[in-house]
């Protein structure tokens, strides 16, 4: 999250010191993390594990790019996200854009065991 958040800044000729104050990718990635958690936190969700060929891949192209700005219209993200990644940096927020999708086979057995402990998953 933090390198994603210089290499926006940066393409945006935006400091990262002046919004972080700090220049560091790791810093920067635990003041994000903190923003997520406290958004996450804040009202109801909806957690599911989606299983089949490429289900990552196709569920990642159903959501559209992480960076709101960046994703395709005809997206979830496209279409509904409100926030760009430098704005909700600049107003110390989560990025809240309405759905989250593991982005590969490690991470969705990590959160399929977060959030479905009791269930074995065959991924």
């Amino acid at each position: 999250m933090g390198k994603k958040s210089l290499e926006d800044y940066q393409s945006h000729g935006i400091d990262p010191q002046t919004e972080f104050c700090t220049n560091d990718a790791r810093e920067i990635g635990k003041q994000i993390l903190e923003w997520n958690f406290e958004y996450l936190l804040s009202g109801s969700l909806v957690a599911m594990i989606i299983e089949g060929i490429m289900a990552i891949t196709v569920v990642r192209k159903i959501i559209g790019d992480t960076i709101p700005a960046k994703a395709a219209p005809g997206t979830i993200r496209g279409d509904y996200s409100v926030y760009s990644a430098g704005f909700a940096n600049y107003v110390h927020s989560a990025c809240k854009n309405i759905v989250h999708a593991s982005s590969n086979q490690t991470e969705a057995e990590t959160e399929c065991n977060l959030w479905f402990p009791e269930e074995k998953t065959n991924n």
